[in-house]
């Protein structure tokens, strides 16, 4: 994908790649052209247009940074760092580097009763109340969970985003994974928040959906809109997640990393 987004002078614009280059369009208006991006899904293509600021910084050859209203760039510090050491932890247990030359996180205000945040490769949008912390209201339970939120998306730049499933019948591969990575990185990076006792609560909620009359395979055919939406929940996410933490057990750390 090649875009080019007219803008007001003034606004910042951002996609998933860099800026190519900009043109006057006269009237106080101007035209954004983006690098073009890696044969890549439809439904990541990503772009904003707002009174942002960008806050940067740079982790094995990558530019990584974080996308604010202008005027909260001080609430982006702990996000930033956080992508930085998630990223070269990534890099490190993956074998195969980040793709894109940039990774920014667009933090976004609102609010969805339906997820947190969204993986768009090289520009991951995310709500401001799951990933800007205040230093003066935060606590260590708002940090914990703007890490975990970062390090799912982040992980999505690899499965998900560089691989991608065939079709919604195998979103798990995406969620699951997702999910059982990020209390990876929270265990790796972040020991001291017991996140292993955290496994407990995901796999009851798991049982809890799963003993339902209305739950589903992990693995799910879908055929319309509708059953694709329905199919982001505990089974997706959560079971999946314990799965995949079972598989790891049963085979060990190395032999699952290898495979």
């Amino acid at each position: 994908f090649t875009l080019e987004v007219g803008s007001p002078d003034g606004m910042t614009t951002v996609s998933n790649m860099p800026a190519a280059g900009s043109d006057d369009l006269g009237g106080g208006r101007k035209r954004t052209r983006f690098m073009q991006t890696p044969k890549m899904s439809s439904y990541l293509v990503f772009f904003a247009i707002g009174d942002f600021e960008r806050t940067t910084t740079t982790v094995d050859g990558v530019e990584v940074g974080v996308v604010t209203q202008r005027g909260l760039g001080s609430q982006a510090s702990f996000v930033l760092e956080s992508t930085r050491a998630i990223l070269h932890e990534y890099h490190d247990y993956f074998g195969i580097p980040y793709a894109l030359p940039k990774l920014d996180n667009v933090a976004v205000p609102g609010e969805s009763q339906q997820f947190s945040a969204m993986e768009n490769w090289g520009a991951i949008l995310t709500f401001e109340n799951a990933i800007l912390l205040d230093p003066a209201i935060a606590s260590e339970a708002d940090a914990q969970s703007a890490f975990g939120t970062a390090a799912h998306e982040i992980s999505h730049q690899w499965f998900g985003n560089l691989v991608t499933m065939q079709w919604w019948d195998d979103l798990w591969l995406n969620e699951g994974f997702a999910s059982w990575m990020d209390e990876r990185m929270e265990m790796r990076l972040h020991p001291e928040w017991n996140t292993a006792l955290q496994a407990i609560d995901v796999r009851d909620r798991a049982m809890e959906r799963d003993a339902l009359a209305t739950t589903h395979p992990v693995v799910q055919h879908v055929e319309t809109v509708v059953q694709a939406d329905q199919a982001f929940d505990e089974i997706t996410y959560q079971k999946g997640q314990a799965v995949i933490h079972m598989l790891e057990s049963y085979v060990g750390d190395d032999n699952w990393r290898s495979g």
